[in-house]
C-alpha cells in the first residue's frame, strides 16, 4: 500500500484514485520586472520569420501542457 498525498483544490486526479497523481508544476506566470525594451529595425522578410518562429514556439509550449486557466493572484 501506498501513501497518498490529501486532496487539493482543483485537483485533476482525485487522491482516492487508483491511477498516478499527476507531477507538480509550477506556475506558468511569475514576477518579471522589464528594465528595458530594445527595437531592432526588420524587414518584411525578417518579420515574417520572426512571428512563424513565435507561432512555432507558442504551439510547442501548447502541446507540452499549457495551463488552461489563470493561476489564482496572491492576494
Amino acid at each position: 500500500m501506498t501513501r497518498q498525498r490529501p486532496p487539493r483544490e482543483n485537483d485533476p486526479v482525485p487522491a482516492d484514485s487508483s491511477e498516478e497523481a499527476p507531477a507538480e508544476r509550477q506556475d506558468a506566470v511569475r514576477n518579471i520586472i522589464i528594465e528595458r525594451v530594445e527595437t531592432v529595425p526588420m524587414t518584411p522578410e525578417e518579420y515574417d520569420t520572426a512571428v512563424s518562429v513565435l507561432a512555432e514556439l507558442v504551439l510547442q509550449w501548447e502541446r507540452k501542457g499549457a495551463p488552461d486557466v489563470a493561476p489564482k493572484r496572491a492576494a
